[in-house]
């Protein structure tokens, strides 16, 4: 499976780690202006961060793991970079867990995660009213299957940040979770119409997740129709057409479930 595909393979969800990496690059820009520690430093630290979260979202999880641990050696006391840096380990550790079935793997991504949920208390400490942090903090607290109060979280990154379309949409998906579905489905709906006409592939990503919050309700028909809007906007990526065939065979509609499979597969999907 090619892409973000090969992240829901592993860890049962299309995983954002662009966003996690984007709002971790914001926080350290931060830190850059008022950190103690040297400009040389800093500028590598920044450097691997970046290594680590293109070898993540290219599937080198082991080489995104050892780059997130050169920043935190390199680190020293900057707790902005050491929260970024053992999340971001924790995250590829635990995917490497998933799809290599390794416990010793789960086991040091949780220990990574807490180190990193750690040092956002303190870097919150210190700025109650860092979105960026709190939304950091919700993702780790998702991965360590603290659903509730990762909702806690982003709900005050979202309202310290309304406008942020990735806050929106993780709020979204922590509803759903919850079985909380008539407010996920307001949540998505909101998310969807602030993300710009021509930005198909994030729109495609957002209908996704908002046609399995359909599927946990067992309401096919709109699941169905939520797919194939994903298709639509977003045709040469398989998981629109592999829940579609899902959807489809739900419905008891199974030849053009065989249809949407193959069309899976022809885009890159691999079982």
């Amino acid at each position: 499976m090619n892409g973000k595909n090969g992240l829901l393979a592993a860890s049962g969800e299309l995983l954002k780690s662009g966003a996690g990496t984007r709002s971790a690059l914001a926080l350290i820009a931060l830190a850059a202006l008022c950190c103690s520690c040297t400009l040389a430093q800093e500028k590598t630290a920044e450097d691997w961060i970046e290594r680590g979260g293109e070898l993540f979202r290219n599937q080198s999880f082991e080489g995104a793991a050892e780059a997130y641990g050169t920043v935190i050696e390199a680190a020293g006391l900057n707790k902005t970079l050491l929260a970024a840096a053992w999340k971001g380990r924790g995250e590829a550790l635990f995917v490497l867990s998933a799809r290599e079935k390794s416990p010793e793997n789960r086991e040091e991504a949780n220990e990574c995660l807490e180190k990193s949920l750690g040092y956002y208390d303190e870097v919150l400490e210190i700025d109650q009213e860092d979105a960026g942090a709190w939304f950091n903090k919700s993702i780790i607290l998702r991965w360590l299957g603290r659903t509730g109060d990762a909702l806690d979280a982003v709900d005050r990154a979202v309202e310290l940040s309304p406008e942020n379309i990735e806050f929106r949409w993780q709020r979204a998906e922590l509803l759903s979770m919850l079985g909380r579905y008539n407010e996920s489905d307001r949540a998505f709906d909101e998310t969807i119409e602030m993300i710009p006409a021509n930005s198909s592939r994030k729109l495609a990503e957002v209908w996704t997740f908002k046609g399995l919050n359909f599927m946990g309700q067992n309401n096919y028909e709109e699941a169905l129709k939520a797919f194939e809007m994903v298709t639509e906007l977003d045709p040469q990526e398989p998981a629109g057409w592999l829940y579609k065939g899902d959807v489809l065979k739900a419905l008891g509609r199974q030849a053009e479930a065989d249809e949407a499979y193959v069309k899976a597969k022809e885009m890159g999907y691999e079982e």
